[in-house]
């Protein structure tokens, strides 16, 4: 390569490339670095360094905010190696654990959300995002659906990244409010963020319903980090007349799900706690008890298909009656709803 470029060494290379104004002398950088230490001494330099530092709170906003991580999670998952890599440090093993953590997060967000598919990324709800428009556009058939409708308040990263995808694919991105947009043929997707760039948390209800009635296909993304995606699942949730959450099954002795529910309702500030509900046996009095005390509830083994029958008067959803199971219950407006987040 070198002979091809015309250059004698690595060297003279780099002395071609790059701009002589950052390019630092070897000998230079040789002499302006720090003498050896061990390990323990770097930490202890380091600590010292970080110590110097000023926290301020952060007024960026725009999907960028503090993070709050449980105890749990953070001993348990981010400091196990057990978890993140399966048997020793090589790049396939990492590459695992990375493809462990995308599976874990997919499955996170399809239970909490209630949508059949959930996007998982590591990286950016930008980067989610995008990934989400190049798969609308992929699966739809039609020839001539070229515009993806996105909502106007949305993050500006989001965006900027959303028109350099859409660029080399030819799709149209129509940057719209969500009440304006108009839907045709010639959609193929519909892009909605909550809360929005400005903060607020409209009903995106509206809008989802009539896409659908213009017959094409849509595929909605909640985009937000972690903290708001909790929100806008627990603010459908938790209303005023629905306080009372919980998980039936049995056994339930190692579930973590009250203490995860309770950390969040407390960082979003909403009045609400979640509950085991153990039952080895079930059956209609125990549901019909349960139905009265609870506003939802998750079902975990071994009830998940029994309690279908056992709710005979239900509303069932499209998962539900194909597979004949369900683990999630809603109660509202005297009337219980089932749904299956598993299929």
């Amino acid at each position: 390569m070198l002979q091809r470029l015309g250059c004698r060494d690595l060297e003279q290379l780099l002395q071609e490339c790059v701009p002589a104004e950052i390019l630092i002398d070897a000998d230079q950088a040789r002499d302006a670095l720090p003498q050896e230490c061990d390990e323990r001494q770097a930490l202890r330099e380091l600590e010292q360094r970080a110590a110097a530092n000023t926290v301020l709170r952060n007024l960026i906003g725009l999907g960028y905010y503090d993070t709050a991580t449980p105890a749990l999670i953070q001993r348990h998952v981010l400091e196990n190696p057990a978890w993140y890599t399966a048997y020793t440090p090589y790049q396939a093993e990492i590459a695992q654990g990375r493809l462990e953590a995308l599976l874990n997060f997919q499955t996170l967000i399809s239970e909490l959300t209630g949508l059949p598919i959930a996007n998982a990324s590591l990286l950016d709800e930008a980067t989610a995002a995008a990934e989400a428009m190049t798969l609308a556009y992929g699966a739809c058939r039609r020839k001539q659906a070229r515009r993806f409708h996105v909502q106007a308040d949305l993050f500006p990263q989001t965006l900027a990244v959303l028109q350099t995808r859409a660029e080399p694919l030819g799709i149209e991105l129509v940057v719209a409010d969500p009440a304006a947009m108009d839907f045709g043929d010639d959609s193929f997707g519909l892009l909605l963020q909550l809360p929005t760039a400005s903060g607020a948390c409209p009903d995106p209800t509206e809008v989802i319903a009539r896409a659908k009635g213009e017959l094409f296909q849509i595929i909605q993304c909640v985009l937000m980090i972690h903290t708001h995606l909790f929100l806008k699942t627990l603010l459908i949730l938790v209303e005023k007349s629905m306080n009372k959450l919980g998980i039936l099954g049995w056994p339930l002795a190692k579930t973590y799900s009250p203490q995860i529910h309770k950390f969040l309702l407390d960082l979003c500030g909403l009045e609400g706690s979640y509950h085991t509900i153990k039952h080895e046996v079930i059956n209609s009095k125990i549901i019909s008890r349960i139905n009265d005390d609870f506003s939802g509830y998750n079902v975990t083994i071994p009830h998940k298909e029994k309690i279908v029958s056992l709710n005979n008067t239900s509303i069932l959803s499209d998962s539900v009656k194909a597979i004949g199971a369900s683990n999630t219950i809603l109660n509202k407006n005297s009337k219980t709803y089932l749904f299956n987040t598993d299929f």
